[in-house]
């Protein structure tokens, strides 16, 4: 796995996402703190089947993909 910053994926986004097709992952950094994980479309596919999964199991229940405006109060 690569760690690069963000103006280095800037100046070199196609070199990157070539990378990324091949198969490997990269994260990005800003100020040296890690900000953003880039990985292939078929590794982000596959972590949908897996909370499929789990859902059917009876594992995970899974959102409405609405956050409650409570949530997005202050304490």
């Amino acid at each position: 796995m690569k760690t690069i910053g963000v103006a280095e994926l800037k100046a070199h986004l196609s070199r990157y996402l070539d990378h990324v097709k091949n198969g490997q992952e990269i994260i990005v950094t800003e100020r040296g703190l890690p900000v953003a994980k880039v990985i292939p479309l078929r590794a982000a596919e596959g972590l949908d089947s897996r909370r499929e999964r789990l859902a059917k199991a009876g594992l995970l229940q899974l959102g409405s993909g609405r956050i409650s405006p409570i949530l997005l109060k202050p304490p």
